[in-house]
């Protein structure tokens, strides 16, 4: 789906809301939101300016400004239509029962630490 805003009405939903609640609705990432905002020039709250606000403290807006020469006054983001697929994981030890199987040689800990799930023995220390 596609959005088309202008940086007024990006700048109101991002700090009447927070960033990762408005991303969603647009149907991208918080972090892309964020890239999008750099890009055109819009400020965003820090990070303490949610809880304030959530608190009733009283809060200052950054002003919005004027655009930049090269910045659009339009904003189109393109949602993303599917999730993407989920890889696999590679310590996946109910392959071989063997973590070492399929990343190659570990480190000595992390091995000790796959043999004994195995074994089922204590580690060679003591607590």
């Amino acid at each position: 789906m596609r959005h088309v805003l202008t940086r007024q009405q990006l700048y109101d939903m991002i700090w009447e809301r927070a960033v990762s609640k408005v991303a969603p609705e647009l149907g991208i990432s918080d972090v892309a939101l964020r890239k999008q905002c750099m890009k055109h020039a819009i400020p965003l709250p820090d990070a303490i300016y949610g809880g304030r606000l959530h608190a009733g403290c009283p809060v200052k807006r950054k002003p919005l400004g004027v655009a930049p020469k090269d910045v659009s006054d339009r904003i189109v983001i393109d949602a993303r239509t599917k999730q993407p697929a989920s890889r696999p994981s590679s310590f996946d030890t109910r392959r071989n029962g063997n973590c070492s199987s399929s990343i190659g040689r570990l480190v000595p800990l992390s091995e000790r630490w796959c043999g004994w799930g195995r074994r089922m023995r204590m580690p060679p220390w003591k607590y």
